[in-house]
């Protein structure tokens, strides 16, 4: 029997997610090109992180500061009422 030998990041990735693993290594998937509306929504979110932890955050999309900025004038204040629901 061969054995075979495994790189850091294949092991990695089968301790984090086996499925993931599967379509990477075993299927030879690769993710596709990254659809806008993701990239978008991890943008905010990570603005999002930032503003929640008190620190500044300048978004370098238009879109993401415009959301980020009405978060932080209506939802941000309210959330100290929202946690004790």
């Amino acid at each position: 029997m061969e054995s075979k030998a495994f790189s850091n990041s294949q092991i990695q990735t089968f301790k984090n997610c086996r499925r993931l693993y599967e379509l990477k290594y075993r299927y030879c998937l690769e993710y596709a090109e990254p659809i806008e509306c993701l990239e978008q929504g991890s943008q905010y979110h990570e603005c999002l992180e930032h503003l929640l932890k008190g620190e500044e955050y300048e978004a370098q999309n238009p879109k993401i500061q415009a959301m980020a900025k009405a978060f932080e004038k209506y939802v941000l204040p309210k959330l100290p009422e929202i946690a004790d629901t």
